[in-house]
């Protein structure tokens, strides 16, 4: 692109320069190409639209809009475009049009084009625009789930329902209407309709199959195109999320040191276990991508290292299809403080030896000085003093008797709250043993159950998906008759857009050949003027020279006649 400029070439020889030099220009040619093409659009009459044509070329193109074959004319505060040219990077130009057409009619629906050309290429966009007098087209879909869930030994409802504009046509695939009786719901919202068809199934039974399948079709035309779709509603049976085993309500945690939290759900279809930390979802990520609470496979949590911010209520949730149940763990977090299991057994036996050691110092103690006293009493006094102390000495040898019966009994207590606290232990132990040997076995009936339901289901699917191909092989021949149609349409329009195009390049071939002939007729105009200019050039210096010579023969002749006139 760098290389476009005016070029001048002039010659030269000994005599001297030509003084008519030649100039050229030269254009470097770029493809002409669409940056911004059209695009189809679907409006409601009265609506203002642009539409927005971009194309990038050298040399700089000039561009015609035109609607269903016909060019398009300025109508004051109706139909107008504005069109800018800017020269880009790369020494390319930038020719952008836009098309205005304000308060819409029907009458403005059609297949809108916009021809790009310059003297090397012509090219076009295309779009279509469909003016209504209301919105009246919004492709059918569907409003209702695919799955649908009923409890065990239960009723239930199945319902397909679409929306679209115009008012789809929903109906049942297979269904057998001496076993279900399908009732329609019908409602509008805006400018789309709703159409929803509901019928009663069940009681359904676990031992009879695990689920059901039913297959709808909801369909709507624009002008004159069928659009439809098929949906499969799969009616699934079982029960309700119900927690079965976990971590007890409340836990302690050693801050810094990893912790487990069990949780543990059973139901058809399996509950899938989420957690929350004070109501948030878990697991958090860090800056750095890292959690510190990851949730097993088993639905238990791991939280890797407790802090602070775990010392809160945490919350395992266990959701199927029925519902979502909630099951609240109380985490306290403290520094070197063992578990509630371990502080419930070691701590109170080891403050209990701690006091009954203190208790057996102090009784000790007061036995020694006791029997220091009266054997100073014995050693000094008289006789009175002698039965006075014998009588104090047994006065503390009772009160010894009475401190280890008391020391006694405060060993068997404190060996009946071990045996108590060590039998609640082993009761908790064997409940969750129980809970646990329930779960498993709750488990594998479930397996069992699901292993049943997913062979009849495979062989029910089997039959459903020939019914299927049968229905969807129905479905693609009338779709592609369709399609044929739509393409033969679409071909007329391409034949007519052709001739059109047709015209138009044969009416700018005329015009580019009068352009060339106007430009060879100037150019030989020009050269003409140019060539009796160089012969008045020449000739005026021809007699410039001749007149030269002559002085100079002149002069030597009168040069010459001096001469002679001198020798005489």
């Amino acid at each position: 692109m760098s290389d476009a400029a005016t070029y001048i070439c002039v010659a030269s020889n000994s005599v001297g320069p030509d003084l008519v030099p030649t100039t050229t220009i030269l254009w470097v040619i770029s493809d002409l190409r669409f940056t911004v093409p059209l695009n189809n659009r679907v409006l409601v009459k009265q609506d203002n639209f642009q539409m927005k044509c971009e194309v990038t070329s050298n040399p700089p193109v000039t561009i015609e809009w035109f609607a269903d074959g016909q060019k398009l004319v300025r109508q004051n505060n109706h139909v107008d475009w504005s069109t800018t040219i800017d020269k880009i990077e790369g020494g390319e130009f930038a020719t952008t049009s836009t098309l205005y057409v304000t308060n819409s009619v029907v009458d403005d629906t059609g297949l809108y084009q916009c021809f790009a050309s310059n003297i090397h290429e012509t090219a076009m966009s295309a779009a279509s625009v469909f003016i209504s007098s209301v919105l009246e087209f919004e492709e059918v879909h569907f409003i209702t789930p695919d799955k649908m869930y009923v409890e065990d030994g239960h009723t239930g409802s199945v319902s397909c329902g679409a929306q679209g504009s115009p008012k789809p046509d929903v109906s049942w695939i297979g269904l057998d209407g001496r076993k279900y009786t399908s009732t329609t719901e019908e409602s509008t919202q805006g400018l789309a309709s709703t159409v929803k068809l509901s019928f009663p199934i069940g009681p359904l039974y676990l031992n009879e199959t695990g689920k059901y399948t039913f297959t709808c079709l909801a369909k709507n035309q624009h002008r004159g195109i069928e659009y439809s779709k098929i949906r499969e509603i799969e009616v699934i049976v079982g029960y309700p999320a119900v927690w079965v085993n976990g971590t007890w309500p409340v836990v302690e945690a050693t801050k810094g040191e990893s912790s487990v939290l069990l949780c543990q759900f059973t139901g058809i279809p399996t509950p899938v276990v989420t957690w929350k930390r004070n109501g948030v979802n878990l697991p958090i990520v860090d800056d750095n991508g890292k959690a510190n609470h990851v949730i097993q496979k088993d639905g238990a949590l791991l939280i890797s290292k407790a802090g602070n911010s775990d010392h809160t209520m945490f919350t395992c949730i266990g959701t199927n299809g029925f519902n979502s149940a909630p099951k609240d763990i109380e985490v306290i977090v403290a520094k070197g403080v063992m578990s509630v299991g371990e502080a419930s057994g070691l701590s109170i036996g080891i403050i209990l030896l701690i006091l009954l050691i203190i208790l057996a110092m102090i009784l000790l103690y007061r036995h020694q000085r006791k029997r220091k006293k009266v054997d100073v009493a014995v050693s000094n006094g008289n006789g009175i003093d002698s039965v006075y102390a014998n009588c104090k000495a047994a006065e503390i040898l009772k009160e010894e008797e009475e401190a280890k019966r008391l020391a006694e009994e405060e060993r068997l207590k404190a060996e009946q709250r071990r045996k108590e606290e060590e039998e609640r232990k082993k009761r908790e132990q064997e409940e969750a043993e129980r809970i646990r040997r329930e779960a498993e076995e709750a488990e594998r009936l479930r397996i069992e159950e699901e292993e049943r339901l997913r062979k009849e289901a495979e062989e029910k699917a089997r039959l459903e998906a020939e019914e299927k191909a049968r229905l969807e092989a129905e479905e693609k021949a009338r779709r592609e008759a369709e399609e044929q149609e739509k393409l033969e349409a679409e071909l007329q329009a391409k034949r007519e857009a052709e001739e059109a195009e047709k015209l138009r390049l044969e009416e700018e071939e005329r015009m580019r050949k009068e352009e060339e002939e106007r430009l060879r007729l100037e150019a030989e105009e020009k050269a003409r003027l140019e060539a009796e200019e160089k012969a008045r050039l020449e000739a005026e210096e021809k007699a410039r020279l001749e007149a030269e010579e002559a002085e100079r023969l002149r002069l030597e002749e009168e040069e010459k006649a001096r001469l002679e006139a001198g020798k005489s």
